[in-house]
């Protein structure tokens, strides 16, 4: 319910899914995080629309090797009628 319809979801490694596609990666991801932690938060409204950035950082395990991840993180939210709706969300390394 936080997605929108057309929703694209982007990677820091350049690939963008749409909901279907984000949906069934994220329930299938088998990498694993810790020490997750988010910082530099801003949000900002225009109308219906918020633009939400952060950074994101963990320690990332994949396929049993850990490493530090840190990533610039967009996200554009709209609101229709009551409910927020994630419309477009942007990574990118730091």
């Amino acid at each position: 319910n936080l997605l929108a319809e057309n929703v694209t979801y982007g990677h820091s490694g350049g690939k963008i899914e749409g909901k279907a596609e984000m949906i069934k990666n994220a329930v299938h991801n088998e990498n694993t995080y810790r020490q997750v932690g988010m910082d530099r938060s801003s949000i900002f409204f225009e109308g219906n629309t918020a633009i939400v950035r952060h950074v994101f950082n963990a320690i990332q395990n994949e396929k049993g090797k850990e490493s530090p991840l840190k990533l610039s993180v967009l996200h554009v939210w709209h609101k229709k009628g009551k409910e927020w709706k994630l419309l477009a969300r942007q990574s990118v390394k730091m």
